[in-house]
């Protein structure tokens, strides 16, 4: 099946949590390996620690709990008391115990003997070392504060404690003492001068009072003032007032127009009817015959029916004969009402324009003259009331000013006498009591060094120490330590371990371990080798075998596995596609002749060509192609259509197809050839390949898409020279050579575990086949003919 070579590539996976349990991963490997170096470094560790123990000066220490109470509720602008206390107040008190003055009497009170710490100091250094070695701390949230002294005697440290907290009392005590008078006599003064401000203001208060005659409403309250509310409603009746003199202004424009233009004034009238009202028409236009009498007695007399029905239902149901008679009454009424209405208005309706029109002029401007008037009187009244509402808002403000100042003193000599109050002259003025609630107690228990801390500290040390070589170690060797740690690095399974070989002088087939010594312990690992490709999972018919630097030994794998599957009959090639570098075909000394770079290159049918070029080996079922002239283009040429169709040729006519690369690390052309065939092994040499460079080249495989088999460690030392990094131990093929290859002493258990590898279960590999190898040994080159 042909691959089309394409440039395929993956972006890297970037996740950080599977890069850092990758690398925590590896680490861990290293420090399994180089265990010994972190157990020296926790065993010298210890040894220090212990050490320390043993020789270090043993430190004691007494405590003593004090409670500071305060008398006072000593406060300023927006801090309770008690978080004045607790913020401020609190710490003060509390430094202070750790002062000189304080300390200067604590000496003063120690006797010498109990003097061990700070005896043969200086006088003027005394101070500082009992600073050094006391601490005062307060417990979160109380007034509670604990003294504490550290001392090499149990004892010493009880004494010096107890002097400082007597040397504190005495401090506080003396110094409020000598200050309660002062302060006394200052609260004294200021409560006389603000009860005489107090005073005064009260006067000034209430003569403010009398003045403005203050009926209960302030400046803030919700309540208008009268004068404010008369304000309010004067200036409501001049913009009425307003309105209506516009009405009658446009009333007598528009009647004066009609006359003018000769139109009918029936419709002005009753305009004028809603304006002037119907009442003072009808007396100026003569209209009070007989229909305005008898509308008036209606009136009347429907109001005063009103009123009975009123009377009526406060004693008699509404069902009653008498209410629904009064009823039907006060309805015909109102319907006589309704018909002199309309009567009345058709009356004003046929009013002639010559007895109407002057008639109206003149009441529209008597009413105009009449509504102006009025409304200058209300502009008057108005501007009296608002400069009356100013003058009253003015002394509301100057009397609400003066209750606030009469307050502020009030409260202001509250303050003062409290604090009178709690300066206690009877109790020696103190504002702040110290009580010992906590004595100090001899505690024969060291409080340094202390066992738990020294090996906490001990397996801290050493472990960060072992930690920190294992990682600069690691840095610094940068080399696979074992095949378990290889296998979890690179994600891929070890293949096959083989053994150093010895160097032949010898070129041909006959230089390969697996050709000249097949029942040699070394060559079990090619058959190993050849046994794990059989069992793989993926199709493994081609295969490209290449290593990630020069000189790894992949080209020496990669023939005698080539070898071994050839002795298991299979039709095996040997394509040399490093045709920069070829090995291969100086190994089996085909320099000089064409073979892969000429078949690439050239133009005539590839199957023929193919056969003129594939050379036979001196083994029965393998061919070789050798590299042939070297190229000026070698990644060209191995990407090309030609070389994927000379594969798909190759696959149809061989069991198994091995291919020369180049190193990985150095060219591209691995990815080339990768790319089209089944999959890559790679030859790993652990004690030359850096882990990185391996990885690297790991990784590149996996971007570019291209199938790891996995890898083949080559050139382990043997068993007994202790191998390379533990490599070594994964072999155990002697046993089975020691005595020639004999197996007939073996059980039958032994013989079903060694049939997979051992020479002497293998049919394919029998004493005819052996007979014609050492016959054919002798020629040690290759016989050139054609490929049927």
């Amino acid at each position: 099946m042909v691959q089309e070579p394409t440039a395929a590539y993956v972006e890297p996976e970037t996740d950080s949590a599977k890069h850092m349990v990758h690398v925590l991963m590896q680490f861990a490997l290293a420090v399994r390996y180089r265990r010994n170096v972190v157990i020296i470094a926790l065993v010298i560790s210890f040894l220090l620690c212990g050490l320390y123990f043993a020789t270090a000066t043993r430190h004691y220490i007494a405590r003593a709990g004090l409670v500071l109470q305060i008398n006072s509720d000593t406060w300023s602008p927006g801090m309770a008391p008690q978080d004045r206390f607790s913020q401020i107040l609190l710490p003060t008190y509390q430094g202070l115990i750790s002062r000189s003055e304080v300390i200067q009497g604590a000496i003063k009170r120690i006797p010498r003997q109990h003097a061990k710490d700070f005896v043969y100091a200086p006088e003027d250094e005394r101070v500082r070392v009992i600073q050094s070695k006391l601490s005062v701390s307060n417990l979160r949230k109380t007034n509670i504060v604990e003294v504490s002294f550290r001392s090499k005697d149990p004892h010493a440290a009880v004494t010096v404690v107890n002097a400082v907290v007597d040397s504190y009392q005495d401090f506080m005590d003396k110094t409020y003492k000598r200050n309660a008078s002062r302060s006394l006599e200052a609260l004294t003064k200021r409560k006389e001068e603000v009860a005489a401000k107090l005073d005064e203001k009260k006067k000034e208060l209430a003569a403010a009072r009398e003045q403005v005659r203050n009926l209960g409403i302030s400046v803030s309250s919700e309540v208008l003032h009268p004068a404010q509310q008369a304000v309010i409603t004067l200036n409501e009746h001049v913009l009425q007032s307003q309105v209506r003199r516009e009405e009658l202004e446009k009333s007598l424009a528009s009647v004066e127009r009609a006359m003018e233009r000769g139109e009918d004034l029936s419709q002005q009238v009753l305009a004028l009817a809603e304006i002037l009202g119907q009442g003072i028409l009808v007396s100026r236009l003569n209209l009070n015959g007989p229909d305005a009498q008898f509308r008036n007695d209606l009136i009347h007399g429907h109001v005063e029916d009103q009123v009975t029905l009123a009377e009526m239902r406060r004693y008699l149901g509404p069902a009653n004969p008498r209410v629904l008679d009064l009823q039907a009454t006060i309805r015909e009424r109102e319907l006589s009402l309704l018909g002199t209405q309309d009567r009345l208005t058709q009356q004003l309706a046929q009013i002639q324009d010559n007895q109407s029109g002057p008639m109206l002029i003149e009441l529209v401007r008597h009413k105009l003259q009449a509504a102006w008037e009025y409304e200058q009187a209300l502009k008057e009244e108005r501007d009296r009331a608002e400069v009356e509402a100013v003058r009253i808002a003015n002394q509301l403000v100057w009397l609400e000013d003066l209750e606030r100042d009469r307050d502020f003193l009030r409260d202001e000599l509250d303050v003062v006498m409290k604090h009178m109050n709690d300066v206690n002259l009877a109790d020696e003025g103190q504002d702040v009591r110290v009580h010992r609630v906590d004595e100090p107690k001899v505690d024969t228990t060291p409080v340094s060094p202390k066992l738990a801390h020294t090996i906490l500290i001990a397996l801290g040390s050493g472990l960060g120490l072992g930690l920190s070589l294992v990682y600069v170690l690691d840095i610094l060797d940068d080399r696979f330590r074992s095949m378990e740690e290889m296998q979890t690095l690179l994600g891929v399974p070890v293949l096959a371990m083989v053994r150093e070989l010895e160097t032949s002088e010898e070129v041909g087939i006959g230089s390969l371990q697996t050709f000249g010594a097949p029942n040699a312990t070394e060559s079990e690992a090619f058959r190993t080798l050849r046994t794990a490709l059989s069992l793989a999972e993926d199709d493994t018919h081609q295969l490209v075998i290449s290593s990630p630097e020069p000189g790894d030994g992949k080209t020496t794998v990669l023939a005698n596995l080539a070898v071994t599957v050839a002795q298991s009959g299979k039709r095996t090639l040997l394509i040399d596609a490093d045709l920069r570098r070829p090995g291969l075909t100086a190994m089996l000394g085909m320099r000089g002749i064409d073979g892969l770079s000429t078949l690439i290159r050239g133009e005539d049918d590839l199957v023929r060509m193919a056969k003129a070029h594939i050379r036979s080996s001196d083994l029965e079922g393998l061919d070789v192609l050798p590299s042939g002239p070297r190229p000026t283009n070698p990644a060209e040429l191995l990407g090309s259509q030609r070389f994927s169709e000379l594969l798909a040729w190759a696959e149809t006519v061989y069991d198994q197809i091995f291919i020369d690369s180049p190193p990985t690390l150095a060219t591209s052309d691995t990815a080339v050839i990768g790319r089209l065939a089944n999959a890559v092994v790679l030859v790993v040499q652990p004690a030359k390949n850096r882990r990185r460079m391996v990885m690297r080249c790991v990784e590149s495989f996996a971007v570019l898409r291209i199938p790891l088999l996995g890898v083949v460690v080559n050139r382990v030392g043997s068993a007994k020279d202790g191998s390379y990094y533990g490599y070594g131990g994964y072999y155990g093929y002697e046993y089975a050579y020691r005595y020639g290859g004999d197996c007939e002493d073996d059980d039958e258990d032994s013989q079903l575990d060694v049939a997979a590898v051992d020479p002497c279960s293998d049919s394919r590999v029998g004493e005819d086949d052996q007979g014609r190898r050492d016959e054919a040994r002798p020629s040690g080159g290759i016989v050139p003919r054609r490929v049927a």
